[in-house]
């Protein structure tokens, strides 16, 4: 999600890497982190100069560079002034676990999808989306349509026009996902997630779901209420190592 701003944004990537743009340069700024883990910074998103939150997950590390398993989702807060780390509700584990995606429409208005759960393992409980709400007192898990495909599924962006009319994309995955180590074949991989939220509660949007045969959909922007843009990757055709650039138009009434 990019978040429109008069002389400045933030960029988050990395084990954690923040930098900051005043208008004139780019620097990297101090973002703390756990002793016992590294942070992983998925997404960012600023209601003004002073308000900026990043969110991703937080991996214990075995040996340098190697991961070993997820400990929790990483929220931090920026006030201005400094980076600090924010507690979040926990939901569930997994080595897949993690928030992926945030949009702020102000300062008490924040939202956060991701999932829940390993996400390739051939038993165990399913994955499943999260979504936490901000609403300026701290945040809170919402409650989210249950995934119920083969080897259920996660949410990974996120695109809000007003407090009542929010968009999250993401995937249910087929029955061949849990092939660790394999990459399942393209009959199995399932179909992309649209989720929409009216101001009361977060529901399915199946007319608005493709197949994943069709192509993965990534991520979602939308510049008017019923009206988004979502991107991501197409199949790949025969001999080719992976497919084109997947742009599509989705309409809702």
């Amino acid at each position: 999600v990019i978040t429109p701003c008069p002389t400045y944004v933030d960029v988050v990537v990395g084990q954690p890497l923040v930098e900051h743009y005043d208008g004139t340069a780019w620097t990297v700024a101090t973002v703390p982190s756990p002793p016992s883990a590294n942070l992983w910074l998925t997404g960012v998103s600023c209601s003004s100069a002073a308000d900026c939150w990043a969110i991703g997950k937080e991996i214990s590390v075995s040996s340098p560079g190697i991961e070993s398993d997820v400990q929790g989702y990483a929220l931090e807060h920026y006030d201005g002034g400094s980076w600090k780390q924010v507690e979040t509700p926990a939901v569930g584990g997994g080595d897949d676990s993690s928030l992926d995606s945030l949009t702020c429409l102000t300062a008490d208005d924040c939202w956060a999808v991701g999932g829940f759960g390993p996400m390739h393992t051939a038993s165990g409980p399913l994955p499943q989306p999260v979504i936490e709400h901000d609403t300026g007192g701290g945040w809170m898990v919402v409650a989210s349509p249950e995934i119920t495909a083969p080897n259920g599924g996660s949410l990974s962006s996120l695109a809000c026009l007003s407090a009542d009319d929010c968009w999250a994309l993401g995937f249910a995955a087929g029955p061949g996902w849990d092939l660790v180590g394999t990459p399942p074949p393209p009959t199995y991989w399932g179909q992309n997630v649209v989720e929409h939220y009216d101001g009361r509660s977060w529901s399915r949007a199946p007319s608005l779901e493709l197949s994943m045969n069709t192509g993965t959909l990534g991520s979602i922007t939308c510049p008017a209420s019923g009206y988004c843009y979502a991107i991501g990757s197409g199949p790949a055709q025969s001999g080719e190592p992976s497919g084109q650039g997947l742009f599509l138009a989705l309409t809702a009434a």
